[in-house]
Formats: C-alpha cells, structure tokens, sequence
C-alpha cells in the first residue's frame, strides 16, 4: 500500500498545476491521507487567474495497480483559506469523483474569489495624497497675496515674487510618508480704490514634485489665480469698544481673497520584484490627471501702535477662516496590463488661524521687519481617498485608497522684511513654518513691487 500526504503547488501563471500518484507496484493500492495547498514563493495569487471563483476539474489524480483500490482524503469540513497573503483573496475546496476504474480518483480543485488585497506598492497613496500638495500650495499663494498687500503704500503698480513650498509628510504605521515640493513665479497687480481701499489680483505657474518614499514619483504642472481686496473700516462703535477693553484706537482692517489652482500630474509607478510572483517583472506604469483646488480667505486684523516696546512698533491680532476645496479627477493607467483605475476624490478643509503680527519700521520707514505667531487649528475635514481597482479585473480587484492626512492643528511662524529703494520701488522677502504632529512646511517668498 502507498500512503501519503499530498501537497499541491501553485505553478507559474497561478495555475495550480496537474498532479498524478500512481502506484509503481502490482498489487499495492494507494492511499491519500491529506492535501495542503502550498505556494511557494508567497505572491501566487497576484496572477488574475484567481481573480475569479472557477473550478480546475482533474487537478490530482490517483491511479493504483490493477485490482485494488484508492483510497482519497475525506472532504474537509470548511474550505480553506490560505495563510495571510497579499493580492486575491479566498479559499479552496475539494472534490473526488471516480475516473474510469475503482483504482482511479479524480480531484477537482473549486476557488472561491472572496476579496482583494493590495499589496503597498500597488495601493496608491500618492493619489490621493497630491490634494495635500495643492491645499499646500494655495495656502502658500494666499500668504503671498498677503505680504504683496502689506507692503508699501503706493496708489497702483505691479509686483513679481519667486515663491517655493515644501510640504513633509512624515509616515507612520499604518500611513505611507509622502512629499511635495513646488516652486515658482507669481506676477500681479495691485491699486487703491477711490474709498482708499486695496485691491490685487495675481497669475501664478508653478512646477512641482511629489514622491510616496517607495515606487511612485509625480511631475505637477500648476496655474493659480487669485483675487484679494482689503477694506479698513474706522467704524465708531468699534473704536469705542478697542478704547474701553485696551484703551487704544486702532482701524479695523476686514479683508477678503478668493484663489484657484489647477494641477496637471503626470505619475510614474516602478513596482519592484518584492511582492511579484516568481519570474515577473513589472513594467513601468504611467498615468496623468488634473487636480482642481478653490481657496477662499476671509479675515480681520487691528494693527496697534506699541508705545512701551523696543522690538516692535505694532502689533496686529488677527483672525481668518480659510476655507479650501480640491477635487482629484479620476483617471486609468491604460499604459500598461498592470494599470490601475483611480476614482475620483476630495478634500474640504477649513481652518481658523488666529495669532498676532509684530512689526518694526527703520527711523526713515524705508525699512521694516515683521514676525507672525499664530494657532490654526483645522475646525471642520473631509480627508480625501478614492476607490482604486486593477484594469485586468475591474470587479473583483478592488480597494479603497486613503491618503496619509495632515493633523488637525497647526503652529505657524512666519519672518519676512521690506525694503525701499525707491520712493517707487520695493523689495520683499519671508521665510515661514508651518508646523502639525506629523508634517512641516515650509515657504519661501522674494520679489519686489513697482508703483507706476
């Protein structure tokens, strides 16, 4: 009598492959205690072979001598699953039937396809994580618009400005550490209105660049625009107030922007032999979309004349709701077997940064220097993910793709300077940090401002 335990391999292509045990000896039966499933390399089932729930009818065969008979392993109660593994996921069953003779069984193998699970390189993060690039970059723009504002006090002109952003995106263990760096120019104009009030408008084009820290590297291509208006009220009833709380007198300065960004994103994915089944190598996967990104600021601020300080000569606390909304288009990797579908995604974000801004002017007030402390935390999110599927099995392979979100709250400090030349032309500068539990970002700012 032969005995023995069967193991039955997954072969290339996912195909579990063909098995015969015959009996070499007239007169000896065979006898099958067990079958296990083994895969021998541990990423079989990323083939879309199992993609599916299918039957491979005659997997095992069980041939003994002449005259006696085969005796095939019980049923097994319940299926079985696999051990933890990436890529398709679900669970074997077995079932013998009689082939032409009593010394013959005949084993069909039934897979039932019951999930998927990516495996980090396909997963995608970076998708979803570009729309924490562009809510970076408009903030960055909306700062900008800002220090443009702020400068001197000419009726009309325009201004140009270099501007570079560095978002980090630390990682944890559950979420993939991502980066995105972008820099540029922006050119805009700017005028006081017959009430005295200030308004500029600005284009920006930016180049930009993200990576997820394991396969995949996106090119962005960004135009912004935006519009700012600032109105200082010397309202009574608010001079009243600030005189009888501080005992101080101090305009109120009530402003308003309004920016728009689209990014064009051309990603590249080179996924490693690490989770490929044996023999595999993957091909470089490309995909391109567009990210639409609105940013709408609202703001007050009371600058103070500082009569008992030697650092500053004004301080001005101020209050902000920034409100932003960016949209990821969806979009397929058609360039490649291994593409993926990435539905659409969002992220509204709305944030209230409150802090003081310290100022101090050169005796002639050529010169200035400015620093800003402020606390910013997010009041209201929707983090962005999308669904993601593989374009070889649209229905069966698919996953919910998260981004690695931004904490909650923020620190923010910001250091800039402005310096006339002119009695017509200016230069600026600022450097500024923004701080989370699990990121930084950084902004640098230099350009200058011709009144004509």
């Amino acid at each position: 009598m032969a005995q023995s335990e069967h193991k039955h391999r997954l072969a290339g292509g996912g195909t579990p492959s063909s098995a015969k045990i015959q009996s070499q000896t007239t007169g000896k039966q065979v006898t099958v205690t067990d079958i296990s499933y083994v895969d021998e390399d541990g990423h079989a089932y990323e083939y879309p072979v199992f993609s599916k729930t299918r039957d491979f009818a005659s997997a095992i065969t069980l041939l003994a001598a002449n005259g006696t008979q085969v005796t095939a392993p019980t049923h097994p109660a319940t299926p079985l699953t696999p051990a933890p593994h990436y890529g398709y996921q679900g669970n074997w069953s077995i079932s013998w039937k009689q082939g032409t003779g009593t010394n013959e069984q005949n084993a069909t193998l039934s897979w039932k396809q019951t999930g998927y699970l990516p495996n980090p390189e396909r997963q995608g993060p970076l998708v979803p994580n570009t729309l924490w690039g562009s809510f970076s970059d408009i903030r960055a723009i909306q700062n900008l618009m800002d220090v443009n504002v702020n400068g001197a006090d000419y009726q009309r002109g325009f201004w140009v400005s270099g501007l570079a952003n560095f978002l980090h995106k630390s990682g944890s263990a559950t979420k993939r550490k991502f980066r995105h760096n972008s820099a540029g120019y922006v050119l805009g104009v700017f005028a006081h209105t017959p009430a005295d009030d200030i308004f500029s408008a600005a284009f920006c084009q930016l180049f930009g660049k993200d990576k997820d820290y394991l396969v995949a590297k996106n090119n962005a291509h960004i135009y912004a625009g935006s519009i700012y208006y600032q109105h200082t009220s010397f309202w009574s009833a608010w001079e009243n107030l600030l005189q009888n709380t501080i005992g101080a007198q101090a305009p109120l300065v009530l402003n308003a922007q309004l920016t728009y960004s689209h990014t064009s994103n051309d990603m590249k994915t080179n996924m490693t032999t690490k989770y490929a089944p044996r023999n595999v190598v993957y091909p470089e996967i490309k995909g391109d979309w567009g990210n639409d990104c609105f940013g709408i600021e609202l703001g007050a601020v009371v600058p103070i004349e500082s009569q008992y300080s030697s650092l500053f000569d004004i301080y001005s606390p101020f209050l902000k709701f920034q409100l932003v909304h960016a949209h990821q288009e969806d979009f397929k990797e058609n360039s490649s077997t291994e593409g993926r579908y990435f539905e659409s995604s969002n992220l509204t974000n709305l944030s209230m940064p409150i802090g003081v801004k310290f100022e101090r002017f050169s005796e002639n007030d050529r010169a200035s220097y400015n620093l800003t402390l402020a606390y910013a935390p997010d009041i209201a999110r929707s983090n962005p993910d999308c669904a993601s599927s593989l374009l070889v099995s649209p229905t069966t392979a698919v996953w919910l793709t998260k981004a690695s979100n931004l904490a909650r709250q923020a620190f923010i400090v910001r250091a800039g300077n402005y310096l006339s030349l002119s009695s017509n032309f200016e230069i600026f500068s600022q450097f500024g940090f923004e701080l989370r539990g699990s990121s930084r970002t950084y902004n640098v700012d230099l350009g200058s401002k011709i009144q004509f």
